[in-house]
């Protein structure tokens, strides 16, 4: 569970915004930010100061026990890395679901998932550790989002889809329902795509109906 007394929020860009937003909604104070190199270090942003970088916080002198952290970076790989360190140090990276968000009572969220503002997560859904899912996204019922992915603003993932490890799915995609079983892992869907069958590992898929550019 998360203790509500401090956040850090890590790889501090355009998208931390959003996550610093999303703490002073639920009432976390945000105690620092932590940049991924120390040329930041010193800086404020959005009134909070930059005061650490990566690197330090993984000094082995430090300890990380007790301490909640938020990553804000959209890099899948990037940010399952991070998890795992910090949580290997003691850190904790809770699940953070704004209030405006919709999510079942049925629906499985793992550590480190970021639920944004206006999503809809229907029964039996589960979301995987250290996934992303942004405004206005909704995941029907029975779906499943993998470990480290990433769903952008307003897509939506259809009923008994299986959305494997460190997808990313781009603005206003919509992954049908009936048509698609899977979303293979570490595969790109393009903002706006309308994908009407199973996608295969790595794959880039744009368009509507989507079309893999990697064939």
């Amino acid at each position: 569970m998360l203790n509500k007394s401090e956040i850090y929020v890590v790889g501090i860009g355009d998208n931390s915004a959003v996550y610093i937003d999303l703490a002073e909604v639920l009432n976390i104070p945000v105690v620092g930010l932590v940049h991924y190199n120390s040329d930041r270090v010193g800086e404020n942003f959005l009134g909070y100061r930059i005061n650490s970088c990566t690197k330090e916080l993984f000094n082995d002198k430090n300890s990380l026990e007790g301490h909640n952290f938020a990553l804000s970076m959209g890099d899948n790989s990037i940010r399952v890395e991070l998890a795992k360190k910090i949580r290997a140090k003691g850190g904790c990276t809770p699940i953070l679901i704004h209030p405006t968000a919709s999510v079942s009572r049925h629906a499985n969220i793992e550590e480190g998932v970021v639920i944004h503002a206006n999503v809809t997560i229907q029964a039996n859904c589960t979301v995987k550790k250290d996934s992303v899912i942004s405004s206005g996204t909704v995941l029907i019922h029975g779906a499943t989002i993998g470990n480290g992915c990433y769903i952008a603003a307003n897509a939506t993932v259809g009923a008994d889809v299986i959305v494997e490890d460190q997808v990313f799915i781009g603005l206003g995609a919509v992954i049908v329902s009936k048509k698609v079983s899977s979303i293979a892992r570490e595969s790109l869907i393009g903002a706006g795509a309308i994908v009407v069958r199973s996608v295969d590992e790595r794959s880039v898929m744009i368009g509507n109906p989507a079309k893999n550019l990697t064939k």
